[in-house]
């Protein structure tokens, strides 16, 4: 109870001091959209991995934030901080309850990429074959059961006293967003998808989707 309630003090403080939270609290088309885009885009990175998340996936919803908003929350993207390469490694021989060395025989110490849920790094299998390696972020889990409690609590709260919000029903668009997570949680699910698009655009010319290696696939990485 006592962290949730500091984690809600610290939303709090970060929303207001970006100038968000009033918007925040009357949330009309109108009132939304007079919040500048780019202070939207700073409080949500500051608030970290979730809220970034949850930045990216309304930043298609063109019928009710204006192209200022939509423009800055698009930029939420892969120029995150990354984590360490021993937690990279540490989660890979977690997985598979090996040594590094069984599964690639190289592994680069930079990640090549690093978004709000995991970072990727080049490696080369102990094959030789050069692949991509996605890695979840160290406790991601805990992060988004916390906060999307956070999120669908202040949706709860919006709705009730806000007539207004009603028409946006923020309740429905935190479900959704949870299950949006749900699934990005789970790598195997990013590569079933991957194994599906691949095989649907086989025969589509100057198109080529990367295979999945489901022998050094995981949960996690």
């Amino acid at each position: 109870m006592i962290q949730n309630i500091l984690r809600l003090l610290y939303i709090t403080s970060v929303l207001t001091r970006y100038n968000t939270l009033p918007r925040l609290l009357a949330p009309s088309r109108g009132s939304i959209n007079k919040i500048q885009g780019y202070k939207l885009k700073c409080a949500l990175e500051k608030l970290g991995p979730v809220f970034i998340k949850f930045g990216q996936s309304i930043s298609s919803r063109t019928d009710i934030l204006n192209e200022d908003i939509t423009n800055n929350l698009l930029l939420i993207c892969d120029r995150l901080p990354s984590f360490s390469h021993k937690i990279a490694i540490k989660t890979i021989e977690s997985e598979f309850n090996c040594k590094l060395s069984d599964i690639f025989s190289s592994f680069s110490e930079e990640p090549i990429a690093a978004a709000s849920v995991s970072q990727v790094h080049k490696a080369t299998t102990t094959e030789g074959k050069e692949v991509s390696v996605k890695i979840l972020r160290p406790n991601i889990e805990r992060a988004f059961s916390r906060d999307i409690k956070t999120l669908f609590w202040l949706a709860e709260v919006t709705e009730r006293f806000s007539e207004q919000s009603k028409r946006l029903r923020p309740i429905e668009l935190v479900k959704t967003f949870a299950e949006i997570c749900r699934l990005e949680l789970d790598l195997r699910f990013e590569a079933a998808h991957s194994s599906e698009l691949k095989e649907n655009t086989k025969n589509d010319r100057g198109f080529y989707v990367p295979g999945v290696d489901w022998s050094r696939t995981s949960k996690k990485f």
